[in-house]
């Protein structure tokens, strides 16, 4: 085998084609030490190849240390968060190739020159601290922004922009993981007849929501409480608007619009009679039983924290429709056949009984999430569909689940069966494992199938040499 291998692995193509396929998807943390040592491997990525096979070269860090790496070792990296703490930072000094790129300031006098290189594809803003009352170093980029631009993330104080901002065409979406005020959108310069799916305003104004009318590229909504009871029997939202969310129980929803798809809400808000609703949150405890006729028919996605037995749901209950389900406070048996056969995501962080019963999971999940579980698979059948599972620990049973997978992402929280965790996945067929402990764990021989080809640990301990599978290829560790 050794001759032939060396034959095709001197085809330059082919070399390349494989170093590409093995990082695949895969991060790689840099600074500059580690930049200095590695820079004859890391150049061997050009920059098409880490477009085409999402490989990504990472720095994070303050300003001050990426200006100190060299432009050469500079040029490697295509993913960039950056902490500004100076008064001033020259947005040119980004060079040209880097596709990700987050910033933020823990200084309030920071201001930008310059501009961002066109490269740019992903740009995150946070202006956490910045005083309202002047515009932001934000408004600087935001008035020029990269012709390349697909995604667009804001965490911006409510005037922090004065001056008209133009969107690229080339953007796809704009998303925060704060509030995004009126005062900062009304800036906003957008081409025609785009919409950004997860661009959201926050209605507390009579002058926001009619603002929010004429411009139909916003699908979400969140409206304060005040907002809520100012638009009651008034006002009606438009029908570009999917996705709303609003505070408390609103038993007056008139003003929500009969296009709705997507709703948070507080617990006693009426909703059997949304006949589109795709989504539903329901914040706070949800404290009677559900009941039939509840639940819109259309639902596929439902998060409420409910804590009630699930044998007394009769079929229908939970939709049929239904492919998410989060249930975090949830501890109460559960039986075979409640929950929904088209299930594909569900979460029970809270889970802690004893048994999982046959058939009480459906076949057809693909991310499940019960980190509070100590107990045993052993009566359960294969979930042959597992690609995502979070686990409280590396339970022996957990073969019994995994019996037919062939890749996993498996995160265990360590939260209890710290022992030898041997054998847990041995008899299993997995080919590739992406295997993530919280904290540190320690893993021993026979830990793993003779099947594995492809595995990255995060926070594991090798105890010897002969843990990891004759003919795996050890990504990252």
């Amino acid at each position: 085998m050794t001759e032939p291998f060396y034959l095709i692995y001197r085809n330059q193509y082919i070399r390349q084609l494989i170093r590409n396929l093995v990082c695949q998807d895969v991060s790689i943390r840099v600074d500059e030490e580690y930049l200095e040592e590695n820079h004859q491997y890391l150049a061997l990525f050009h920059n098409k190849h880490k477009i085409d096979y999402n490989i990504f070269i990472c720095f994070k860090g303050n300003a001050g240390d990426y200006l100190d790496i060299n432009n050469s070792n500079r040029d490697l990296i295509n993913v960039v968060e950056l902490s500004i703490n100076d008064d001033d930072f020259d947005l040119s000094e980004i060079h040209d190739g880097v596709r990700k790129l987050s910033l933020t300031t823990e200084n309030n006098d920071t201001s930008v020159t310059g501009k961002l290189p066109p490269s740019i594809t992903w740009l995150r803003l946070t202006d956490d601290i910045h005083d309202d009352h002047q515009p932001s170093y934000t408004q600087q980029i935001l008035s020029n922004l990269p012709s390349s631009l697909q995604k667009l993330e804001l965490n911006i104080p409510r005037e922090s922009i004065t001056i008209p901002c133009i969107m690229p065409e080339s953007l796809t979406d704009i998303l925060t993981d704060g509030l995004l005020y009126y005062d900062v959108m009304k800036w906003f310069v957008v081409p025609s007849n785009r919409v950004y799916k997860s661009c959201e305003i926050y209605i507390d104004s009579v002058e926001s929501f009619e603002w929010l009318l004429a411009n139909k590229w916003i699908p979400k909504v969140r409206i304060t409480r005040s907002g809520s009871n100012m638009m009651a029997g008034r006002y009606q939202l438009p029908s570009h608007v999917t996705n709303v969310e609003v505070y408390g129980i609103i038993e007056d929803q008139s003003f929500f619009p009969q296009t709705l798809e997507a709703l948070s809400c507080g617990y006693g808000t009426p909703i059997s009679h949304l006949a589109h609703l795709k989504v539903l949150r329901i914040g706070g405890d949800y404290p009677i039983n559900l009941e039939r006729g509840v639940l819109p028919s259309t639902l596929q996605e439902l998060r409420l924290d409910y804590n009630h037995p699930l044998e007394s749901l009769c079929a229908n209950v939970l939709p049929l429709s239904l492919t998410e389900l989060y249930l975090g406070v949830f501890n109460q048996p559960l039986n075979a056949f409640v929950l929904p056969s088209k299930l594909k995501t569900l979460y029970m962080q809270n889970f802690r009984q004893p048994i999982l019963p046959p058939n009480s999971l459906p076949v057809s999940l693909i991310n499940l999430s019960i980190g509070g579980f100590n107990g045993s698979f052993d009566q359960y059948q294969p979930l042959d569909n597992l690609k995502k599972q979070q686990v409280n620990s590396l339970n022996p049973s957990l073969a019994t689940l995994l019996t037919n997978v062939k890749k996993l992402y498996l995160l265990v929280f360590n939260k209890g069966g710290n022992g030898d965790p041997s054998g847990c996945l041995y008899n299993t067929s997995i080919r590739s494992l992406y295997l993530e402990f919280i904290c540190e764990k320690a893993l021993y021989p026979n830990t793993f199938p003779l099947t594995l080809k492809y595995l990255t640990l995060v926070n594991a301990n090798l105890e010897s040499d002969d843990i990891i599978p004759s003919g795996c290829t050890l990504l990252n560790k």
